[in-house]
């Protein structure tokens, strides 16, 4: 849920960007804002359980360095 929030725009934006001319303007209509709107939704989502209920996340996406006894999230 939280990686959909920032990888849903970026879908949209892509999916418009290189296929806008295959799918015409309604179709990119259609695609980014399904992803906006599906963004909105799943950041409202996250708002409740994050910032109302007082839920810790904590996602690992990847290290940033490590070296021997050195690790960097």
């Amino acid at each position: 849920m939280y990686l959909g929030i920032i990888i849903l725009p970026l879908l949209g934006s892509v999916a418009s960007g290189l296929l806008g001319r295959k799918i015409g303007v309604w179709g990119s209509q259609v695609i980014t804002c399904t992803c906006v709107i599906t963004t909105t939704l799943l950041a409202m989502l996250a708002f409740y359980e994050v910032g109302l209920n007082g839920v810790a996340v904590n996602l690992k996406l990847i290290r940033w360095m490590e070296s021997e006894s050195l690790s960097v999230l």
